[in-house]
């Protein structure tokens, strides 16, 4: 692979002084792989594209950034054929993924794709006899072709957001479906006693429970958060006390659902930001 690189960065270079292409050019087409055997190429100087994986992990999660530089697609092939991956995670920063992408992965029983992802290439993860569960964010715009050979479409689990193009997807393609909570769109926060702090939200029709954070805006959710978790859809209210005066909070909240004894959570529905007295 080193000696690959070095013959495109060499030929990009001495073509670029007859003037017929230029050194940057040629050089982004060139292969290189990290320490984890992600094998990619530069798209420009801040995004990149996965073309391989030499690795040996089970568990494959995909980097959200390589080099410094943003991990936006996964070409087509690129998982191929690959005999030990279980499980596949694709960021949100990857927008899009190539044809059989993750095709003929013989031992591979989950994907997950996280919000963000928006298009799927032909046949992504056909040829995957043990695929059992996928799982897709709402931000998903097209996928093209199956997600799974025909035998697996009715006893293999495909979860999805409601109202999302996924939903559509598989339903017309008759997919074993299973909805996964949605975001809470109605909310709101009131401050009327010193130190306490009253969130309140509308129910999600598809939720088991919520799970409800608040820290000081300034830590930004990265230190110092208080979590919640609460049961039952019906729950619209939390009080929160003992809050510092003086100074502004932040709060989000998401709904989750419970499949198979494991929870599933939905989008945080954004922050909400106020002022405690």
């Amino acid at each position: 692979m080193i000696k690959r690189m070095f013959c495109l960065l060499s030929a990009a270079v001495m073509l670029s002084g007859s003037g017929s292409i230029s050194a940057y050019a040629t050089a982004a087409e060139a292969f290189s792989a990290d320490s984890a055997g992600f094998e990619y190429r530069a798209i420009d100087s801040s995004s990149c594209e996965i073309v391989g994986y030499t690795g040996s992990e089970s568990d494959i999660d995909i980097p959200g950034e390589i080099d410094s530089m943003k991990v936006v697609s996964v070409a087509e092939e690129a998982f191929s054929g690959n005999s030990s991956c279980t499980v596949i995670i694709v960021p949100g920063s990857v927008k899009k993924l190539g044809r059989r992408w993750a095709y003929g992965c013989t031992a591979l029983k989950k994907i997950t794709y996280k919000n963000g992802v928006r298009r799927i290439g032909k046949d992504s993860s056909c040829g995957c006899p043990e695929l059992s569960k996928v799982i897709l964010p709402p931000s998903i715009v097209n996928i093209d072709g199956e997600l799974a050979d025909k035998d697996l479409k009715k006893c293999s689990s495909f979860y999805f957001y409601r109202g999302t193009y996924a939903e559509k997807y598989l339903k017309e393609n008759k997919y074993h479906r299973i909805t996964l909570p949605g975001r809470i769109r109605e909310y709101d926060a009131d401050n009327t006693v010193k130190g306490r702090v009253e969130f309140t939200w509308r129910k999600v029709a598809t939720a088991d429970g919520y799970q409800i954070q608040i820290c000081e805006q300034k830590y930004k959710f990265k230190k110092n958060v208080t979590e919640v978790t609460l049961k039952g859809k019906n729950r619209q209210s939390y009080l929160f006390k003992d809050l510092k005066g003086g100074r502004r909070y932040t709060i989000r909240a998401r709904s989750y659902r419970v499949v198979g004894g494991k929870k599933y959570y939905g989008p945080y529905n954004g922050f909400l930001s106020l002022y405690v007295k």
